[in-house]
């Protein structure tokens, strides 16, 4: 990397119609970058378009100077967030900007902000062939008690009997996130050992507490996602 992006004088800056006072454009540069904008040639381009349009109603275009001082990853970060903030739909851009599939706009998460540290690969390789991975989504809220998260994780699943008799614990996780360890005492049907409205005999739900100190502390509050790196649409993963 060169001195220029080296040093904070970068800026991010964004065009705006003087009509009805819309962002159409934002973008980083240094410099007279963003007036260059003014004397492009490229016809073609729909950000070029725009200011032909705006200049041939009799107006100028408006830029406006959203951050500066800025170091050039810094000055990327910020016309990407921005970017997303706006919506690409609604600016003349043609991509989103740098880094945006990590670094953009999406859901917040723990893993995503905080960078949770991954479960081991040799604790991983303990449960293999004894755990299962229950993926509480649907069910799971910040607020929820102990006992809360205990019954959410252990009733009702879709389970076959040569599977669950195998299994000794079941990893109770939300957002690749393992919130609890249980070790499992017995399999039973739906309702068996829970009151609910609704019962499905082709469920099984599970009994257990939760798992030893020296267990808990390999893997919860740790990620699995370096373990599996797809979405998993299937709430029940066994470990294999």
């Amino acid at each position: 990397m060169n001195k220029k992006q080296n040093s904070n004088n970068n800026y991010v800056y964004l065009l705006i119609d003087p009509r009805d006072n819309k962002i159409f454009y934002v973008g980083k540069g240094i410099k007279k970058r963003a007036k260059s904008h003014l004397k492009e040639k490229n016809s073609e381009k729909e950000k070029n378009l725009k200011i032909k349009e705006i200049a041939d109603s009799g107006n100028d275009v408006k830029i406006d100077l959203l951050s500066n001082g800025l170091s050039n990853s810094e000055a990327l970060k910020i016309e990407a967030a921005a970017i997303d903030l706006i919506g690409i739909e609604n600016l003349t851009n043609t991509q989103r900007g740098y880094h945006s599939k990590e670094n953009g706009r999406r859901e917040f998460t723990e893993s995503a902000v905080y960078g949770v540290e991954s479960i081991k690969q040799k604790d991983w390789e303990e449960l293999k062939g004894k755990a299962l991975i229950i993926n509480i989504a649907k069910s799971f809220s910040y607020k929820l008690t102990p006992e809360e998260l205990y019954n959410n994780t252990r009733s009702a699943w879709h389970i076959d009997e040569c599977n669950r008799n195998k299994i000794e614990f079941v990893l109770s996780v939300n957002d690749s996130i393992v919130r609890e360890v249980y070790k499992v005492a017995g399999w039973f049907k739906d309702g068996e050992t829970t009151d609910r409205d609704y019962i499905d005999e082709t469920r099984v739900e599970f009994v257990g507490k939760i798992a030893e100190e020296n267990i808990r502390k390999k893997y919860k509050y740790k990620s699995i996602s370096k373990q599996i790196t797809y979405k998993m649409r299937n709430p029940i993963v066994y470990i294999k």
